[in-house]
């Protein structure tokens, strides 16, 4: 469920960077308002609250590996202090793009690499 906004109403920002949205997002008026109701029968549905479990988790998970990485990186990888956000941003960046690479690939030659699999998985038995 979407919490529809009257975007008619709001003016553009002026900072540029959040310029972006007003071009790339669509605007659409608001079917109705959300009460506070309907965010209570949300979180009755079982689908729902797993989902935001899943995304607290996965926040957390992320929060606790820089913890025990950005030491790691400072002290075995001599990187600077500075530089562990920029080169962990980095790394995330390649991660997502080469995710959406791989899921490409192998879309297009699914039958290629489902023998490719079954081949190598055999030849290490």
């Amino acid at each position: 469920m979407w919490i529809a906004v009257d975007v008619h109403r709001i003016q553009p920002p002026e900072k540029p960077h959040h310029s972006l949205r007003w071009v790339v997002l669509p605007t659409i008026p608001p079917k109705a308002a959300m009460k506070t109701n309907d965010l209570g029968a949300m979180l009755l549905r079982s689908n729902v609250r797993r989902s935001l479990l899943l995304v607290a988790l996965q926040f957390v998970a992320h929060f606790t590996a820089y913890t025990y990485i950005a030491p790691f990186l400072e002290r075995n990888a001599l990187f600077p202090a500075s530089w562990i956000a920029p080169v962990l941003l980095g790394f995330g960046i390649v991660g997502f793009v080469a995710n959406f690479a791989a899921s490409a690939v192998v879309t297009l030659h699914l039958r290629c690499h489902c023998l490719h699999w079954a081949v190598s998985s055999c030849w290490r038995c």
